[in-house]
């Protein structure tokens, strides 16, 4: 029992000996400050006295905390049990402390802190037995408020500085307090002791002195009593200046400058300089002093007394500003923002201010003339602005150390938006080009202009994603970021406010601020100051111009009308001014009727000569107002499109019809349904312009888009791209359709108007009817692609019509024609229609496709002799046969013939088989027409027969065919035979040499001589009877027949009978 109770106290001892392994190795290491960024400790040590002089030393990277704020961190590890995170002071005395069972993060009051200095944050599983623990330190401070000081330089004067201590909450001290103050030459000017439990409230009096820097206010409370602060710490430094004092301020009131950990910022700032009187300091941009983290900058003078600071790199917690010559500005002190995944800036510039600070004016097409950028804002000028978000940094994600922030965190989306005082307007570097154009939504540069110059500012806002399972997941660095992985949305947003100097303001009001064309009418602006100067004028905000003669005013009492084009008063009668920003120069007109009522100016009987209410011929009416400041007149106020002109309208007669495809006509519109709109009225005038709202809203609200076509005179079809939708916010839906055509000059506009119901589709049973009116059902055809056309029609509409389920295009009466492709072989054409209701009818459509064209078989004689030849063959039996054209009979076997007439020589016939499917095969049969030319010859007989056809041999000579007995051959005249053949017959006299030819046979032959050439060769006339030779019977050469015949491709024939030769020749 002993050896089992020992083995069980071994067991548990290596259990907690296990146990105790685990706590250690999930403690955690570190601890993380998270809502504030380090700064600079200033501290006295050793510490000033009346008769020596202290050290101001600077202890960088503290966390530094008022008395009452809350102090939020992190550790770096998930508690396992329930922890505690405490407030120490350096003793190890606990001042507060708090537990966390849950997360990482923490939170601890500084509220019950007694006394200023160095304080320590404990994290600990235990405040009595810690088997670990981790710290950090911070530096708390009481709550130091100063409500006046008088500093003098001059020396025997008594300087004054008042103010109260308290702790966090408005609590008192809770231990006496010495507030000290410091001359610049480090030594006590005086203190002041604030007992404990008191009000805090103090006085330092002491002598002034004409030494020129700094006063120093420390604390001392008694702790600590050494090192690091000496109980020291200073709270404030106040400049022992001259009464005569700069001023630095920010432009824009609220900015952020981020500690930038990767050095990828490129982060601005933009401050006014003046003197106590309000007037900006020019020429100041190397006096500025930048302390602390801000390193590798440029000071730029933007606009008078208007610096800039840019660029270079931000590190640590805060930095400090200021100008100093012999005079020194005030401090700013702007703390460094760390970077998180919202980073919003805004970097504002002049780059368009007048020289020598920027490039000169440009020009706005808005209001017609140049304008230039200028800080601070003021009416009537510009700036250039540019805002968003810094990318998510690279850095770590102080919720999960391992991750950085762009590991985690997807900017999906931002926005950036302007307060109504600034504007983007059409503008350009002159009135020939453009930059910008909000109209053709063309934005090249940053230029916005200022119509007031209060209440200005710029928003920013995005939606940002947080990747989910962190740990299981790749990084958005890894893989596109993804919504299906995003654990949370978050939708941050910053809005910057812009600054102006002393604006000057205007209430302004406007009567009319809608006329008519050509309508005389008094107009009145109230201004409130007879020392107001108002100019009226139009301009064409698409090019720029002024426009010429735009309106006129009553004129000496009435009895005139003035054009004008550009309108200057002022009802104090100035003659005129100048300005600096806007030079103006003006006669006072007295015989202008104005008067000057209750703050009015009331011009006579003004009309306007150009409307405003038109896109194609653009008119703005301008109306500036400047008020006297001092001794000159600044912009106070500049309204674009003071007042709409309108033109005279004329209202027309329209009518209108709805007509569903395949359907009837109506007046109401169906929703959900895409139906065309007819629309009947008469305008006189050319290029109608139309525009339709749904239910008093624009029709591109709900998604859709019109076309108008004019089908006839006077008739106009309206279409949608969608079908209208059915909106149940409104009882009932109405579609309103305007048409606006203007005159030649834009003064008339003839209107036509209609308002349209629409309900909900009407449920039908009655199915629709499909009509295919071509092809034929079971139609065959060659063609891969034919088109189907038909009509579909119901009692209601056709919704839409199917062609192998795929909706196709229709009419307003339901007729469609669709090219469908087919395969080889049957096919089979589902055809559907579907009406309102959703009933549907399909039919369906049977087409052959046949392709493969039909055999064709000829039979044809290659030549002949004779007038006529025959053609036969065999195709498919329902074939069309044509040969050259003419149609022949096929029989029921595919068998066909044709006897055909034949020309002399070479005859082509096209022979052409055509199936049922229009395919087709050609052939061709040739055939070679023969020509026989037979030619008799009779011995001693002077005539001759050609074809049967009696005629002279040697006409009035009568030559004659003759037998030579010595060589029993006969000799014919030769040219009369060879010219009846087609052969041509040459005599050459000189060497008595006759030529024949025919064709491309040539025979050349000589008198007396038995030798021949028969195509350049030569040999025996009659190779058995070496005599024959061509002789000359009566002055005419006679040849031998047999050999001309034979050697020209005859055949000779004799018939002793008759004593006759025949000669045949066939070609």
């Amino acid at each position: 029992m002993k050896k089992f109770f020992s083995f069980l106290i071994i067991i548990f001892l290596l259990a907690s000996s296990l146990c105790t392994v685990k706590a250690k190795t999930t403690s955690p290491s570190s601890i993380t400050i998270t809502n504030k960024v380090t700064d600079t400790l200033k501290y006295f040590d050793p510490k000033p006295t009346i008769s020596s002089a202290g050290t101001n030393n600077e202890l960088d990277g503290q966390y530094i905390y008022a008395m009452g704020e809350t102090v939020q961190g992190e550790l770096d590890e998930d508690p396992a049990s329930t922890w505690t995170i405490a407030l120490e002071d350096l003793s190890g005395n606990v001042i507060d402390q708090v537990s966390m069972s849950g997360g990482k993060l923490f939170s601890i009051g500084t509220g019950n802190v007694p006394k200023d200095g160095k304080y320590k944050i404990v994290a600990t599983d235990s405040l009595s037995t810690p088997n670990w623990l981790t710290s950090t330190f911070i530096y708390i401070k009481y709550n130091l408020t100063i409500d006046s000081k008088i500093i003098s330089q001059c020396p025997g004067e008594t300087n004054t500085i008042s103010g109260w201590i308290t702790r966090g909450n408005d609590q008192s001290v809770l231990v006496p307090v010495d507030v000290y103050v410091v001359y610049p030459n480090k030594k006590i000017a005086g203190y002041y002791s604030i007992s404990a439990s008191s009000s805090g409230q103090f006085t330092l009096s002491f002598p002034g002195t004409v030494d020129l820097w700094e006063y120093y206010i420390y604390i001392s409370d008694s702790y600590p009593s050494v090192s690091p602060d000496n109980d020291a710490i200073v709270y404030r430094i106040i400049p022992n200046y001259s009464n005569i004092s700069w001023t630095l301020k920010s432009i824009v009131s609220n900015p952020l400058l981020y500690n930038d950990e990767e050095g990828t910022l490129n982060q601005s700032l933009v401050l006014s300089l003046s003197d106590q009187d309000g007037n900006f300091l020019t020429g100041k941009k190397d006096y500025f002093y930048i302390g602390m983290g801000w390193s590798g900058y440029t000071v730029k003078e933007i606009s008078p007394g208007i610096y800039k600071i840019y660029g270079g790199t931000l590190t640590g917690g805060a930095i400090a500003i200021y100008a100093k010559e012999v005079i020194k500005s005030n401090i700013i002190t702007l703390n460094l923002q760390k970077l998180t995944f919202f980073n919003p800036y805004i970097d504002i510039d002049t780059e368009y201010s007048n020289t020598p600070y920027g490039s000169g004016s440009y020009y706005d097409y808005t209001v017609g003339k140049e304008v230039f950028d200028l800080l601070p804002l003021a009416e009537g000028t510009s700036l250039e602005i540019t805002a968003g978000l810094y990318p998510v940094p690279n850095i770590p994600d102080p919720s999960k150390n391992q991750y950085t922030l762009k590991d985690n965190y997807y900017i999906y989306n931002v926005k950036t938006s302007f307060s109504s005082s600034l504007i983007q307007h059409k503008i350009g570097p002159d009135s020939d080009n453009v930059w910008n154009d909000p109209a053709s939504n063309i934005f090249t540069k940053p230029i916005y202009f200022v119509n007031k110059s209060s209440g200005v500012s710029v928003n920013i806002s995005a939606i940002i994603w947080k990747r989910a399972n962190q740990d299981t997941t790749p990084t958005w660095q890894e893989t596109d970021p993804d919504p299906l992985n995003a654990c949370c949305i978050k939708k941050p947003a910053s809005t910057f406010y812009l600054t102006s100097e002393d604006s000057t303001t205007c209430s302004i009001n406007i009567s009319p601020q809608e006329t008519l064309v050509n309508y005389e009418q008094d107009l009145k602006v109230h201004i409130g100051n007879i020392n107001a100067i108002v100019h009226v004028y139009m301009v064409n905000p698409e090019t720029g111009e002024k426009i010429e003669n735009a309106f006129s005013a009553s004129y000496k009492g009435g009895y005139e009308k003035k054009i004008l084009t550009d309108l200057w008063y002022n009802p104090g009668q100035i003659a005129g001014t100048n300005i600096d920003t806007l030079p103006i120069s003006f006669d006072f007109d007295i015989n202008l009727d104005a008067t000057w009522t209750s703050g009015n100016v009331v011009f006579k009987s003004v009309s306007f000569k150009k409307i405003t209410s038109c896109n194609e011929c653009p008119a703005s009416v301008i109306i500036e107002v400047f008020t006297k400041k001092e001794d000159t007149y600044p912009l106070c106020e500049i309204i674009n499109n003071a007042i709409m002109v309108n033109p005279i309208i004329k209202k027309l007669y329209a009518d209108y019809e709805i007509i569903p495809p395949g359907g009837t006509a109506r007046k109401e519109l169906l929703a959900g349904l895409k139906e065309p709109i007819y629309i009947t009225t008469s305008f006189s005038n050319p290029n109608v312009k139309w525009s339709i709202t749904y239910n008093n809203n624009p029709i591109e609200n709900y998604g859709l888009l019109f076309y108008v076509t004019e089908i006839d005179t006077g008739k106009f079809k309206i279409e949608f791209n969608l079908p209208l939708p059915f909106d149940e916010q409104y009882s009932p839906n109405t579609l309103n359709i305007r048409g606006e055509a203007y005159n030649e000059d834009h003064t008339e506009s003839e209107e036509a108007v209609v308002g349209i119901l629409a309900r909900e589709t009407i449920t039908d049973a009655v199915p629709p009817e499909i009509e295919i009116t071509r092809p034929e059902q079971s139609s065959i055809t060659n063609q891969k692609i034919i088109n189907i056309e038909g009509k579909a029609t119901d009692n209601i509409g056709i919704l839409k019509v199917l062609i192998h389920n795929t909706e196709i295009d229709i009419s307003e009466l339901g007729i469609f024609k669709e090219p469908v492709t087919l395969k080889e072989g049957e096919n089979s054409i589902p055809i559907a229609a579907i009406d309102i209701s959703g009933n549907k009818t399909t039919v369906e459509l049977k087409i052959t496709l046949d392709t493969v064209p039909p055999e064709l078989t000829l039979s044809a004689q290659e030549a002949t002799i004779e007038k006529t030849a025959e053609i036969s063959g065999i195709t498919e039996k329902d074939a069309i046969v044509t040969i050259n054209e003419k149609k022949v009979t096929v029989n029921e076997d595919g068998t066909f013939s044709l006897s055909v007439q034949l020309e002399i020589g070479k005859n082509t016939f096209t022979v052409i088989a055509t199936d049922t499917a229009g395919n087709e095969t050609t052939k061709k049969a040739e055939i070679v027409h023969k020509e026989k030319i037979v030619i008799a010859l009779i011995i001693d007989n002077p005539y001759m027969y050609i074809n049967e056809a009696l005629t002279e041999i040697d006409p009035g000579r009568g030559t004659q065919p003759v037998i030579i007995p010595e060589w029993g051959r006969t000799v014919v005249p030769i040219r009369a035979i060879a010219e009846a053949l087609g052969a041509t017959v040459e005599w050459d006299g000189i060497e008595r040499k006759v030529t024949i030819t025919l064709n491309e046979q040539k025979i050349e032959l000589w008198i007396g001589n038995p030798m021949a050439k028969v195509n350049g060769i030569g040999e025996w006339i009659d190779e058995d009877n070496h005599d024959v030779k061509p002789i000359i019977i009566n002055d005419r050469t006679m040849l031998p027949l047999r050999f001309i015949g034979e050697s020209l491709g005859c055949t000779v024939e004799w018939d002793p009978v008759n004593r006759m030769v025949i000669i045949t020749y066939i070609h």
